[in-house]
Formats: structure tokens, sequence, C-alpha cells
């Protein structure tokens, strides 16, 4: 049982030579002393956009002494080079962008049998290891002439099945995904199972509904194969470099959304060797959050003008494009069964077109503008010829109308969307000079590009109006606070001292709604544990850190409806074993009550200050006892507050 006492603790229990004080100059001087960023190092900020249809990196180096406000759009860099990535043109800006797409195995072993488990070091641990052969010397030949017809190898006819297996079954992404459905007996394969769009589970309201319930299906059926876990509710690369991680959002993501993501993307961050992750409360040191559109509106117009950034409704996404799309197909084949033989499904044949003749082709191309355009072919293997459906034999036509009309619905939502926008912006006296595309139907590039220019210019941020607020479990003397009557909480008598308690309050330290500067600290936090002399137990306290988006009243337990859907978001555990080792503390006699008899246990008190800090978009908890900080852990909070905030 651990037991807080916050402000209460008797002169004659703890003088002040004992007093763990953090709130003294000169012990915090030592605790913030390294709040200044490191402006000698050299850096790397390096942005991730993960877009509903295709997602991009974007990165800059920078060296000691190089300025931020130096750095221009043309200096920023892309990932490129993807696996299976089909854009030939080196000019191609699609060949900065990645499907956001994944095709799952449904082995819950996948990501050890691909290596993809960051605890494996690189070390596979299945199969048997491939025996190397040293290429024939030129004395290991037969004395063939050299007109001669080449010998074959025989073991080049040896192919490895593992290899074959893990081609079409394995674990897929990006273009790896495209390319799968490209080969039509894919859709019909019953031991994969395929995402897309998955973004879109972030974002709750009735727009994205229809998709999050297409989706739930498949997740559920990974999810009872053990291939993907229950939403989290929530020696590195470069490593010469102070790393910082931008994260763009939607300017619509709620905090917990934001903290999903963040969740997500430290996982990913650590398969990546990168370092400054505790993974256990999926902290990323220096992260950064901005929004899609301002990242954007900042690549475009760069930091040196007012801009307003507004983002478009996600029923615009390409997605949405795509989906009609494959509608339309799917009914004008639905009646060709003879086309379905050896594997091959009519869903399948569509996915081939929509990668091979669609995404690639139609869609990038297509002009709506242009009147009276020609019939558009698309390659249908085995589709035979029937003039009165549009058929002709391996080729499926389609009207330019028809295309045209499919597009229509899409590109008439974001003229909608961009007038309303507009007149909003002029009637509140902020005419509109550019208007910035992103998402499907731009450049995912632009985003991610603006956002490392957003990174590295952060003065122009909003407000620190936190938008969560942070508290730690307690425990709590009972009435020691009005709210233990108000919520009718039922006290706890604690097994050591006898006393009573109202167990796992939340004191919430840092709160929705107030201004947090840059460096802030909390008040002091006095906490008390009582551990049994017997049996023998190890002096480990531990402080529970929690997050709420609505939560401000402190005192309530952690169950009561004022503190509903609050979260765990870290831990701080301080080892005191070096109090017995130094003869610093002396077990506690159990209190008698009125009659002499023993009411609790011989006890250790271990009692010590925990501070609560601050430093722009990290927030790290100080163990302290007598001066000695014992530990300290660190979360980012960037979640907590309006992306961009400095």
């Amino acid at each position: 049982m651990a037991d807080q006492d916050p402000w209460s603790i008797p002169d004659d229990e703890m003088g002040d030579e004992d007093v763990p004080v953090a709130g003294r100059p000169e012990i915090l001087a030592k605790l913030i002393g390294d709040v200044q960023e490191r402006t000698g190092s050299n850096r790397l900020v390096m942005a991730i956009d993960f877009g509903t249809t295709y997602s991009a990196i974007s990165f800059v180096a920078l060296k000691p002494g190089d300025s931020p406000e130096s750095i221009l759009s043309s200096n920023i860099r892309s990932i490129q080079n993807y696996p299976d990535d089909i854009h030939a043109n080196a000019g191609d800006p699609m060949r900065s962008e990645a499907p956001t797409e994944l095709i799952y195995p449904l082995d819950r072993h996948f990501r050890k049998k691909a290596n993809l488990d960051p605890a494996l070091d690189g070390q596979a641990d299945y199969g048997e290891q491939v025996e190397e052969h040293n290429p024939p010397q030129n004395g290991d030949h037969n004395d063939h002439d050299q007109d001669d017809v080449m010998e074959v190898d025989r073991n080049q006819d040896v192919y490895d099945l593992e290899m074959i297996q893990a081609d079409t079954t394995g674990f897929r992404w990006g273009y790896e995904v495209h390319r799968a459905w490209g080969f039509r007996d894919t859709h019909s394969d019953n031991y994969i199972k395929a995402l897309s769009r998955f973004k879109l589970l972030l974002h709750i309201d009735e727009e994205t509904q229809r998709v999050r319930d297409r989706l739930e299906p498949t997740l559920n059926t990974l999810r009872m194969h053990k291939v993907i876990k229950k939403p989290i509710v929530t020696n590195g690369l470069y490593d010469d470099r102070e790393v910082e991680i931008v994260m763009c959002v939607p300017a619509i993501w709620s905090p917990q959304a934001c903290r999903d993501m963040q969740a997500a993307l430290s996982v990913a961050i650590v398969a990546a060797n990168f370092e400054g992750v505790n993974i256990e409360n999926h902290s990323i040191k220096n992260l950064f959050v901005v929004t899609e559109p301002e990242a954007a509106a900042t690549y475009v117009l760069g930091n040196s003008r007012s801009i307003r950034a507004v983002e478009l409704s996600m029923r615009t996404h390409t997605s949405y494009l795509n989906e009609a799309f494959r509608d339309y197909i799917r009914q004008r084949l639905k009646d060709e069964k003879y086309l379905e033989k050896d594997g091959i499904t009519i869903d399948g044949i569509v996915e081939t077109i929509m990668m091979n003749e669609f995404e690639y082709r139609c869609k990038r191309s297509f002009d709506i503008t242009i009147p009276n355009q020609p019939y558009k072919a698309f390659a249908c293997e085995g589709l035979k010829e029937d003039k009165s459906k549009g058929f002709g034999q391996n080729r499926l036509y389609i009207k330019a109308e028809t295309i045209r009309a499919i597009f229509q619905p899409c590109l008439q939502g974001i003229e909608r969307l961009m007038f309303s926008q507009i007149e909003a912006a002029e009637a509140k006296g902020m005419p509109v000079d550019h208007v910035v595309l992103i998402g499907g139907f731009a450049g995912v590039t632009a985003v991610a590009s603006g956002a490392v220019l957003r990174a590295l210019n952060k003065e122009r941020g909003p407000e620190r109006y936190a938008r969560s607020s942070y508290g730690i479990i307690r425990s709590e003397p009972y009435k020691e606070h009005e709210e233990h009557e108000l919520a009718k909480a039922t006290p706890t008598m604690d097994k050591c001292d006898g006393e009573l308690y109202v167990n796992n309050t939340i004191d919430w330290v840092l709160k929705l709604g107030n201004v947090i500067p840059p460096v802030w600290q909390s008040a002091e936090l006095l906490c008390r544990h009582n551990i049994p002399v017997h049996p023998p137990t190890p002096l480990i306290c531990e402080e529970l850190l929690y997050v709420s988006d609505h939560a401000t009243e402190s005192h309530y337990s952690r169950l009561h409806r004022k503190n509903r859907g609050s979260q765990l978001v870290g831990r701080i555990v301080a080892n005191f074993n070096f109090l017995l080792d130094e003869g610093l503390i002396t077990p506690t006699d159990p209190p008698r009550d009125s009659n002499g008899r023993q009411i609790g246990r011989k006890h250790y008190k271990v009692q010590y200050s925990m501070v609560i800090q601050v430093v722009d978009r990290d927030l790290k908890c100080y163990a302290v006892y007598n001066g000695r900080k014992i530990t300290e852990c660190r979360i980012n909070i960037a979640s907590g507050f309006l992306p961009g905030v400095k």
C-alpha cells in the first residue's frame, strides 16, 4: 500500500535535515540545468506525414552553426526508392510517396519470420542456414570448346520454396501491396488480409463511419489470429545527431487521436533503430506536432507572411474516388462468371484493373475539362467480346462521360468546401491570397517538407494552452479534502499504519485550459510509502501519471465519473534500497488502539519529494530524497497542446 501525504508531514517526524525537498533553489538549479536546447550539435529534423492514401517522409540535416532560418524548401529532401516503386521517371514527385497500405499474413509469427521484430536485432531464428557455394574455378570446368552451347548450372534451376512462399503470403507494405494486387489471385488468397485507409480509424465522425465499419471485420480477423494487437490506448541511426521527429496530423484530430498516432509512431521509430524513445509510455524525445494544412502552407508560402491554414473534409480523399470506381467496375463484371477459374475471382480481376489500369494511368491523366473524349480501354484478361456490354476481347471499354461522372462528386465537394472557407475568411477580414491543396488531390511531400520548415521556426506557434490535464495517482488521508465526502468515497484502512485513506485519487497537476510557459514547474509533491518489514520487501516506490482530455478537479477517485476516460501515460519507479544499505531508515512500530491492540504492522516509511517539470513539449518527473535525485522519467506531451506549439 502506498500512502502519499503532500502537505501534512509533522515537524517532529521530519526534521529540516531530512526533508527531501526539491523546492530549494540549489536543488532546482540542478534539476533544470539540462533544459537548454543543444545548439552546438548536429541536428536531423525528420517529418512523417501519415496520409490516408499515400505517406511521405522528409528531412534536413543541420551542422553546428547552421541557421534554421536559412533553410529553404529546396534544402529539404524526401525519402525515395521505396520497395517495388513503379515510377521510372526520376522527376516524378510520386517517387517521394508510398501507398498507406498493408497486407498481413494470417500468421502471428510473421514479424519473427520476416525479421521485422526489433527485439531480434537483425537475427532471424527460423529455417536452416543456406550453404554457401564458392564459384567454380577455371580448372573445375570440363574442357568444352568455346563454340559449344554453354552448360547451365543445374543449381540455378533449384528454387527456394520458402522465398517463393514469402513473396505470395508474407507481410507487404506500400508499393509491394500494389504489386501484389497486380496478380489476380491475390484477392482470393484466404491466408492474407489487406488494410488501407486505416488512418481514418483515428478520425471519429459520421463521414468516416462507413469506412471504419468496413475495416472492422478485417481488424477482428487479424486480432483473432494475433497478427495485430488491440488499439493502443495508447544503437541508433545518426548517433552523432540530435534527432527531432515531426508528426503531421489533421487539424481536426483530438488529443486522443494524436496520442494514439504518437504511440504507433514510437513503435516504428524503435524498429528503425532511432534513439530517444521510451516504448513503455510511447514518449518520443523532441517530438513536434504540426497540422497538415499549416505544414503545406508553410512549404508554399514560407514563414515570412501570415497564413490561414484550413483542412478540407475527409470525404474528398482520393480513396473515395477509388471506391466509387471499384464499385463501378465490379458492377460491370458481376455477371461474367466465366472469368472465375483456377482460383481467380471477379474481385481479384477488379483489383488488378484498379492497380494496373486506373491508379497509375487513368486516375493521374484523365482531364474532365476535355469534351468528346473517346472511350477508355482497360485491359481485362479473359473478357469475351460483347459490344452490347461495352466489352472487347480482353478489354473493358468505359465512356469518358462515365469516368467524368465518377470524378465529379469529389471535385465538386472540394470546390464547395474551398469557397465556403474563402468566404468565411473574408467575412472575418482575412482575404485569401493562395489556396493550397493537400492530401490525395495534391502533393503529399508538400506536407512533410513544410513540416520540416515549420519545426525549424517554432516562434509563431499558438499560445501554449493545455488541451489535456496531467496528474498523478495519490492515496489521500480520508476527509483531508472535501471532495472525499462530496464523492461519498469509501476509505480503506492501511495495513501498515492503520489509518484510513482514499486510494487511487488523481491530483491533476497540469490542468486543461491553463497557459503553460515553455519552462514550467509544479509545486513540490511530498510522497510517503508504507512498506512492511515482514516479509522482506524491496523499498521500491512507484508513481503513476495519468492524462485526461476533460478532467480538471483533483482528489476524486480514478474511477469516478469526473475522471472517466483518464489514461495511464507513464510511471516513475524509484529504488530506495540504499536507505537500508546506508542505515538511513529504521522500522516504524505499528500503532495501537485505545485498548492497546496492535492495528497495523511494523513497516518502513519512505518519504521523498516529486517535482513535475515541463520543458517545451516534454514533461519530466523527478524523485528527490534529501537533495539527491533518485530517478526521473520523461513523457512527451506535444499532443496535450495545440499542434504547432513551441
